[in-house]
């Protein structure tokens, strides 16, 4: 809620068959290039939150999938990250 760099984001947790689990953000900017945002937001993230709050992977995406209520779709986000992930 501090890093106002982002348009908008979203933290989800998914399962990881080595680490257990793996946090990752994904995020929607259009203010900075993805490398200088990337940079900017594991800083603040080094400044502010524990080793084990930090995300394992930040993930610039377009736009979030949400419903007609404007709810994030966070099972599409998993969907979409591991459809990326085979690819």
């Amino acid at each position: 809620m501090k890093f106002d760099l982002m348009d908008e984001l979203c933290v989800l947790s998914i399962e990881d068959s080595f680490w257990g689990n793996k946090v990752l953000l994904f995020y929607v900017s259009n203010t900075y290039d993805e490398d200088s945002l990337k940079h900017k937001i594991m800083n603040f993230s080094l400044e502010n939150l524990t080793k084990i709050e930090m995300p394992d992977e930040y993930i610039k995406i377009k736009k979030f999938p949400k419903t007609s209520i404007g709810k994030i779709k966070n099972k599409q986000l998993i969907d979409m990250y591991n459809k990326s992930m085979v690819n």
